[in-house]
């Protein structure tokens, strides 16, 4: 580019349309990539979290900020009722979802290591760590992980001599 002054060094308004063309393929470039990757968000939270709305999230009630309603969204929550078993394939964790105070349990879909499971009660004779998480309504819930420990490394707590005290 040309500047209008008679040295090599730039006027301001020069250096300005440097940066505003720099700018311009920046977003064409980002533009494309968009298309490219089928128009979806290049912004993502935790495993594909409700917070980006759609059929799996409902709003309600919501915070005012700056005379401006923001809409509460509710999110389905994986919970479990323990986060440590012994893999002795008789221990067993159960799971729960809830999407804002209800129990949608029996309408999601489970999965431990990205396999579906049949039921939502867990048990293995193997040990490890395992991650769970769930699907509702086509979107994905929090992750949850589970360890199984190994039995003959677990150390209990020896019988009570006197129960009754």
């Amino acid at each position: 580019m040309q500047c209008h002054l008679p040295t090599e060094r730039h006027c301001t308004l020069c250096l300005f349309s440097i940066l505003l063309r720099i700018m311009k393929k920046i977003a064409n470039i980002f533009f494309v990539l968009t298309l490219l990757l089928g128009g979806t968000s290049l912004v993502s939270c935790e495993k594909f979290s409700f917070l980006q709305g759609g059929e799996g999230t409902e709003q309600e009630g919501g915070t005012e900020n700056n005379g401006q309603t923001t809409p509460a969204v509710k999110t389905a929550v994986l919970s479990a009722s323990t986060s440590i078993i012994i893999a002795d394939g008789e221990e067993e964790v159960t799971f729960t979802v809830m999407f804002g105070d209800q129990d949608v349990t029996d309408s999601v879909y489970l999965y431990v290591d990205n396999k579906r499971m049949s039921s939502n009660r867990f048990s293995t004779d193997k040990a490890g760590s395992y991650k769970f998480f769930a699907s509702y309504k086509g979107k994905i819930t929090n992750t949850v992980v589970i360890t199984a420990a190994n039995p003959a490394l677990y150390i209990g707590l020896p019988e009570d001599s006197q129960p009754d005290k």
